[in-house]
């Protein structure tokens, strides 16, 4: 079923169920991606059997969403784009990364495949969104709030869909590359975090937003 059959609303979900698939358990639940979404379970509950329809999940009540193998091709296709064209908007128009994401939600529904390719040249095939996430493939990565305390990382990407929060994580140096060390979690949820040296503090939907490759603590010196 080529991408261009289906249409935004359609593209929308297949992106976050592909996103969150990939980010956790393969079996995506309908609260999780109302949640994401935006939208009323209700509302996910109907498309998510339109989407079965079509053979791109398998779904069934109280078990939740799993992607086909059709599904998962057209989800990694569609979030392959989206952050192709944020990484255009960044490193050509000049945006903020914490600007990219909605602009990107609008414009990738038309954007070809041709001109994606083009654009995929032009810009020599960049490996990762301006938010640290492949443009293509996945990475082995965990969520920062898996960390234990005295666990060190590197940052591999953030959440892109708040701009508030990814103006805080970059104005406390919390982004793709820096090397990270949790100190410890308070009892409020908050971490405290070390950040090529500086400590800092973290609120919990901050540091749920961060994941990071685990790294050995670095040599003393």
């Amino acid at each position: 079923m080529p991408g261009q059959e289906l249409s935004p609303n359609v593209e929308e979900y297949m992106e976050e169920i592909y996103r969150l698939s990939t980010e956790g358990e393969a079996s995506v639940s309908t609260g999780d991606l109302a949640d994401r979404l935006g939208v009323r379970a209700p509302s996910v509950t109907e498309m998510l059997g339109s989407l079965a329809e079509k053979g791109l999940v398998d779904y069934g009540p109280y078990r939740g969403a799993v992607l086909t193998d059709l599904g998962y091709r057209e989800g990694r296709r569609l979030v392959e784009k989206h952050r192709l064209v944020e990484r255009l908007l960044t490193d050509v128009i000049g945006l903020d990364w914490s600007e990219v994401h909605d602009e990107a939600c609008e414009l990738e529904h038309a954007i070809s495949d041709e001109l994606e390719e083009k654009i995929r040249e032009a810009l020599e095939n960049p490996e990762t969104c301006p938010h640290g996430k492949p443009v293509k493939g996945r990475m082995d990565d965990v969520s920062l709030d898996e960390v234990e305390p005295g666990g060190y990382g590197i940052v591999t990407s953030v959440s892109d869909g708040d701009p508030e929060l990814l103006q805080e994580l970059k104005a406390l140096g919390v982004v793709p590359g820096a090397e990270v060390e949790v100190v410890r979690r308070l009892d409020n949820g908050e971490t405290v975090l070390r950040v090529d040296g500086t400590r800092v503090l973290l609120n919990p939907p901050a540091s749920g937003a961060v994941r990071v490759e685990p790294a050995n603590p670095p040599e003393p010196g």
